[in-house]
């Protein structure tokens, strides 16, 4: 019998003082910081590991995935807003690897929970092979774009402390759920 459980849930709040993202005075890497903290906090007791949050410089994406690999029975959050040209773009969206069956059911059970409790509309999952940490870590992998940092409406409500709750509630309840399909962490 093969051993499915989990030992580790890796939280990667994506980017660090040094990264320009940012629209207005918010600032990308502060933002998912604070949503880190807020979903440690409700994932207290599942072996969470804080990736970054304690060193606001920005780590390398090859450092990022080195650590995660040293976790082989994990799952690997990476936490962002998102930004585009077209700023009437809206809502959260959950990127897994293309071809990572376990990657796309961590992504859905996450995105579900996300569509369920947030206030923020939902863009779904959606494969890719272009984001580095994706392609590179080993373990199921998922980056969540909480919201649109670029669009005002988004903005206001995915940063507020309210909402940025209520999205920690829904993706470590995701989690727990994928946790439910595959096995203990």
């Amino acid at each position: 019998m093969t051993d499915t459980s989990l030992d580790s849930i890796i939280l990667d709040a994506g980017h660090g003082l040094g990264s320009p993202k940012g629209w207005g005075n918010y600032r990308e890497w502060v933002g998912n910081r604070k949503f880190a903290r807020s979903l440690e906090i409700y994932l207290a007791g599942h072996n969470a590991v804080d990736m970054i949050n304690s060193c606001p410089v920005d780590i390398s994406l090859k450092d990022r995935v080195e650590f995660a690999n040293m976790f082989p029975k994990s799952i690997y959050i990476s936490i962002h807003s998102n930004g585009s040209a077209n700023h009437d773009a809206r809502g959260h969206v959950v990127f897994y690897y293309e071809g990572s069956r376990k990657s796309k059911m961590l992504a859905q059970c996450i995105s579900d929970e996300l569509t369920r409790m947030s206030g923020i509309p939902s863009r779904g999952i959606k494969a890719t092979r272009r984001l580095f940490v994706l392609n590179k870590t080993k373990s199921p992998a998922v980056l969540v774009e909480r919201f649109f940092h670029d669009n005002d409406e988004d903005l206001e409500l995915g940063n507020s402390p309210r909402e940025i709750d209520t999205q920690a509630c829904a993706v470590s309840q995701g989690i727990l759920n994928y946790k439910r399909l595959v096995g203990d962490l």
